[in-house]
């Protein structure tokens, strides 16, 4: 199963390049979680009085933010690594071959390791639990890292930043160790990568939650993938970086997306992929950008037990009931004629009409995901203000 796969995969990974968690940081002290379980009597700690009995099991214990116990599994994979190994055979002379292959496949997997090394500087490390033997508490746990494929649990407030710094961080690297790499004259070009991020409890089966990191990539990926055969007039040359996520309420994995279904039509709620084009190209799938705008202007009324939630679930299960509901939110005390024009402006890139009913396009709603990139973005902010406040 999956829960095999992923355990084989990263013993291969550490047998051939030694410790798999010194490829994301070779910084002294670090220590990387092994347990996710609520502390017990035997490690301390299990409140603000209780103090710390066994500094060595509370080090391996995952620095959680209070009693939010969730993560996110994410599994990202290279873009057209097949496409481009196809060109290394095709266009490369046989006297050549196993020299450019050897370049090609030692310039991804260098550049992948430096991605997944600066994104764990930027992203992770900064939130390390300090424990009393002087040690940190990585928020993470590496899975695999090796050629062009990375999986790792991390906290779910922290997953995202960590996919886009990876992602921008292989094109950048690849667009540069890639470049003396050539097949017949021709320049390969730039990697791209996509990244599937399924958020959970840390109490969901670890395999389901593998298995649904690595069906939102795939999917994401042949989306992408049609998307750069149709694009047009961009100088693109293959897929764009991208990044799928999905959220679970239940106790087991989703059977897909969730939908809505309104006026005799199905429309899912969240998108396939939302891509990262160059600055200033267009794209025919949604943008990461546009979505994290939407998530800005939501704001603080994305909380949990806010009305936007509320509009979430009946948008699912009453859309009558969410068009009114809609409707009183757009017209209440808190927003204006300003931020209502703002908000129409982002939801027309996704392909939502501006006299819209309901935040719904034909291909689906960036509803869901704006709330939860909203509500992960609140949660960094209060740990970033917590960790300043209680700075010597």
């Amino acid at each position: 199963d999956a829960a095999t796969e992923a355990r084989r995969r990263h013993g291969a990974t550490r047998a051939g390049q030694g410790r798999l968690t010194d490829r994301f940081s070779t910084e002294p002290g670090l220590a990387w979680p092994r347990n996710m379980e609520p502390a017990d009597e035997q490690e301390g700690g299990t409140g603000d009085r209780d103090p710390i009995k066994n500094v060595a099991l509370h080090a391996q214990r995952f620095p959680f933010l209070s009693d939010d116990h969730e993560v996110a599994i994410l599994h990202a994979d290279g873009n057209g690594v097949g496409t481009l190994l196809a060109r290394i055979r095709n266009e490369t002379a046989p006297t050549n071959y196993l020299k450019v292959h050897e370049a090609f496949s030692k310039a991804v997997a260098e550049a992948t390791r430096q991605a997944a090394f600066e994104a764990t500087q930027r992203s992770l490390l900064p939130y390390a639990r300090r424990n009393p033997d002087g040690t940190r508490t990585v928020p993470a746990r590496p899975l695999v890292l090796g050629g062009d494929d990375l999986t790792l649990i991390v906290r779910a407030d922290l997953a995202l930043e960590f996919a886009t710094v990876f992602l921008n961080e292989l094109e950048s690297r690849t667009s540069k160790m890639l470049k003396d790499v050539r097949t017949g004259g021709k320049k390969l070009g730039t990697l791209t990568a996509t990244c599937g991020i399924a958020f959970v409890k840390s109490t969901f089966p670890f395999h389901e939650g593998v298995k649904l990191a690595e069906w939102l990539c795939a999917e994401a990926k042949q989306a992408i993938q049609q998307e750069a055969k149709t694009a047009t007039g961009d100088g693109r040359k293959g897929p764009l970086s991208a990044i799928a996520m999905h959220r679970v309420t239940t106790a087991l994995a989703d059977a897909g997306r969730p939908t809505v279904h309104l006026d005799g039509k199905t429309a899912p709620m969240g998108h396939v992929a939302y891509v990262f084009p160059p600055d200033g190209r267009k794209a025919g799938l949604p943008c990461w950008k546009d979505l994290d705008t939407l998530a800005q202007l939501l704001g603080t009324e994305a909380s949990s037990r806010g009305p936007l939630r509320t509009l979430l679930i009946d948008m699912q299960q009453s859309p009558g009931m969410a068009r009114e509901r809609y409707r009183r939110w757009r017209s209440g005390p808190r927003r204006n004629a300003q931020a209502n024009e703002a908000l129409d402006a982002c939801l027309q890139r996704f392909g939502i009409d501006k006299g819209h009913e309901l935040p719904i396009g034909a291909s689906g709603s960036p509803w869901s995901d704006a709330l939860l990139l909203a509500e992960l973005k609140g949660a960094l902010e209060r740990h970033k203000k917590l960790q300043d406040e209680s700075a010597p």
